[in-house]
Parts: C-alpha cells; sequence; structure tokens
C-alpha cells in the first residue's frame, strides 16, 4: 500500500512538471503565475525557477548575436568610403610608377590618413558595442583633472600642428574627480579632436575648466560653422551625417563620448553663438 502511494506520489509530481514544461513552452513566464502560487513542492519551485532562468539566458544570447549582426553591419557600411579611397589612391601609385616624387608622396599621405580613419573607426565602434552590451565597469578613483586634460590635449599635439592650430587650457586648477580615468580621458579626446577638426586653420581651441558647489565642467570651445538647433538635437546621435562634418568623423567621436560621461552621471550638451562652438562635460557633485 504505501509502495503503491509512493508510486502515486512520483507519477503526480511527474505529471506536475510535464505540465509546468508544456505552461512554460506556451506561455512563457505567464504561464507560471499560478504554479508559483500553489508551490506544491520544492521540486517544482526548482523546475520554475530553472525554466526561468533557462529564457533569461536565451534572449540574453540572442540580444548579444543581435548585437554582434549590428555591428557588423554598422562596421561594413562605415568603412565603405575610406576604404574606397584608400584603394584608390593605391591603385594610382601602382599604375603609374613614373609619378612625380612630390605627388607620390601626397597620395601615399593620403591613403595612410584614410587607413589611420579605418583604424580609429573600428576602435570607436568597438567600444561603442561594449558599452551597449554593458560589458565595461568603470572604476571609481580620485585622479587628477589637469592630468587628465593634459594628457588629452597631448594626444593630439600632432592633429593640431598639422592644421597650424593651438590648443589654450584655462580656469580651475587643481580639481580632482572620482571616477573611471581611461575613459573620461576617452570621453575628453573624441570632443577635443572633434573641435580641432572642424576649426579653420591656426585656430585656437579653448578647454576651460569651471568648478563650483554644484558641478564641475570642462568646455571645449573652437571657432567653426554654426551649428543649426536641429544639428544640437542630432548632432549626438550615432552615425549622424551633415554637411559640415569632416568624412573621419563618421559620427562616432561624439555619440562614444556622450555615452561614457553619462554612464558616469555626467552630462554633455553643444551651444553654438557668435560663431564658436562650446561642448561641455558637467560631472555633477
Amino acid at each position: 500500500s504505501r509502495g503503491l502511494g509512493d508510486v502515486y506520489k512520483r507519477q503526480v509530481q511527474m505529471n506536475r512538471m510535464e505540465e509546468i514544461l508544456a505552461r512554460f513552452a506556451e506561455k512563457g513566464e505567464a504561464g507560471l503565475s499560478d504554479i508559483r502560487e500553489q508551490r506544491e513542492s520544492k521540486l517544482v519551485s526548482q523546475m520554475a525557477h530553472l525554466l526561468r532562468r533557462t529564457e533569461m539566458e536565451e534572449k540574453q544570447a540572442s540580444q548579444e548575436r543581435d548585437q554582434v549582426t549590428a555591428l557588423l553591419s554598422d562596421l561594413s557600411h562605415q568603412l565603405k568610403t575610406p576604404l574606397t579611397s584608400a584603394m584608390i589612391m593605391l591603385d594610382n601609385l601602382t599604375d603609374n610608377p613614373d609619378m612625380e616624387p612630390a605627388t607620390r608622396r601626397k597620395f601615399i599621405a593620403e591613403a595612410a590618413r584614410q587607413v589611420d580613419s579605418m583604424k580609429w573607426m573600428i576602435v570607436s565602434m568597438l567600444k561603442l558595442s561594449r558599452l551597449d552590451a554593458g560589458m565595461i565597469e568603470f572604476e571609481e578613483k580620485e585622479f587628477s583633472l589637469d592630468e587628465m586634460i593634459a594628457s588629452g590635449a597631448e594626444s593630439l599635439e600632432v592633429l593640431a600642428e598639422l592644421k597650424g592650430q593651438t590648443v589654450e587650457i584655462a580656469g580651475a586648477k587643481g580639481v580632482r574627480l572620482t571616477g573611471d580615468f581611461r575613459w573620461n580621458r576617452e570621453a575628453f579626446v573624441n570632443i577635443l579632436k572633434n573641435a580641432i577638426e572642424h576649426s579653420p586653420e591656426g585656430a585656437k581651441v579653448a578647454v576651460n575648466v569651471e568648478e563650483n558647489g554644484v558641478y564641475t565642467a570642462i568646455a571645449v570651445t573652437n571657432p567653426g560653422e554654426p551649428i543649426s538647433r536641429e544639428m544640437e538635437r542630432q548632432i549626438f546621435r550615432r552615425y549622424y551625417s551633415a554637411t559640415r562634418s569632416a568624412d573621419d568623423n563618421a559620427g562616432i567621436g561624439l555619440p562614444l563620448a556622450k555615452a561614457i560621461v553619462e554612464r558616469q552621471k555626467g552630462y554633455l550638451s553643444v551651444d553654438s553663438a557668435d560663431g564658436k562652438n562650446t561642448f561641455t562635460i558637467k560631472y555633477l557633485k
């Protein structure tokens, strides 16, 4: 009698687990609501938990596949122009062995510039993809803002010198922030690079630091074509392209900077007035 009873109980449990599987397959999480309320057995509860976990892992895997697909599509689209340009330059060099030395040097320099542009594009897009996927953990360490700005400006010295430009740093000194030095430097460099690229030859790009009881701000100001209100709304959108944009930018640098700053509870804004454009990072106290 007892043996038959145990067999009957096991059969009931098996039937119940089959029911759970059937409901989950048909309705997903919603199909488990009444079963959770009944709590018929520890085994049933564990089965429900396992099924929910399996569903979450499947959704995550699907999202990761979609992100990889989107990244490859974006890379293909964004690399098309510089890759075509570099190929044209190299074909001209190959087809014209008697090309004048000055012209040859010009073609080689342009091909190298396009390759460098592609490298920057790929690296930036991979960083954006990692940010989107939540794969980056930002450090929370105190660091010197002076050091971060000086290091970022130094990395762009050659680019500024090629255009005869100067970068002047002014404002509050000795400011310290808490966050991720490397990623905040990345955001600042992208903003400063954008300012240099969109400034005329011989221009001055100004970096000003402001600190008060509410926030710490880094403002990067450059002379250049006015940014319309419509462009202000669109300029941080990924892959945004406008007639004022250089091919090098490809609508990646500013969105990457914005994503980095916002993930560290900061804000990035743009203002255009009196022939100058100012991008401002604000870190709230």
